[in-house]
């Protein structure tokens, strides 16, 4: 277990405090990971505001990229010193939905994010949740390995933070809900983080100028 800085929400509608956390040691199949950068998505705030429910305390924010610390025994494909960002819906990797190639819609994702002890705690050992399981406003997080990709060299860790939501969550819209095809045209309502991506990924599908 080591101790780290995170911003703690604790009280619905008000600011997070910066504070002392403890972090714990990595399960055999998880991977702790320095932080580099987090990204502020608009879900983060609905948590905060209370417009989605969630328990308090808790560290919200789960776009994030940085670079592995330490690894669990059974880890496998990634070690220290690794560039990698993170993913808001682990995986199993061998239920229906997984195997069918929809990931997101894994239906042990209960039982991936199920740990033993607590991954974030008060320094007098108070149990602080995460948002998503992940709790991305700390300087160090724990996830499983699956929930991790290795970034290529040339994309930097303050790209790689958006990939874990605003940028798959656009482009996976344009692919994958809308199913653009070349030649269609496409609209976008609001062009903010998600927007803009949803722009790029009609692009890349080959929608019409």
């Amino acid at each position: 277990m080591i101790t780290t800085r995170a911003a703690v929400l604790n009280e619905i509608g008000a600011p997070l405090e910066l504070t002392d956390i403890r972090v714990d040691d990595p399960e055999p199949h998880e991977v702790r990971v320095s932080v580099s950068y987090a990204g502020l998505c608009h879900s983060d705030l609905h948590y905060m505001t209370g417009t989605v429910p969630t328990d308090v305390p808790v560290v919200v924010g789960h776009e994030v990229a940085g670079v592995v610390e330490s690894v669990g025994s059974a880890v496998t494909s990634l070690r220290p010193g690794d560039r990698v960002t993170g993913a808001l819906t682990p995986s199993c990797g061998g239920c229906v939905n997984c195997d069918a190639g929809r990931s997101t819609q894994c239906l042990r994702l209960d039982d991936v994010r199920r740990r033993q002890r607590s991954a974030f705690e008060s320094v007098d050992g108070r149990p602080i949740d995460r948002l998503a399981a992940i709790g991305a406003f700390s300087q160090h997080i724990l996830l499983r390995e699956r929930a991790l990709v290795r970034l290529p060299d040339d994309v930097p860790l303050h790209v790689g933070c958006l990939l874990s939501c605003c940028i798959v969550t656009g482009v996976g819209a344009v692919f994958r809900g809308a199913q653009v095809r070349p030649g269609s045209t496409v609209a976008v309502v609001g062009c903010g983080g998600v927007g803009s991506a949803i722009i790029q990924g009609a692009r890349l599908a080959g929608a019409s100028a």
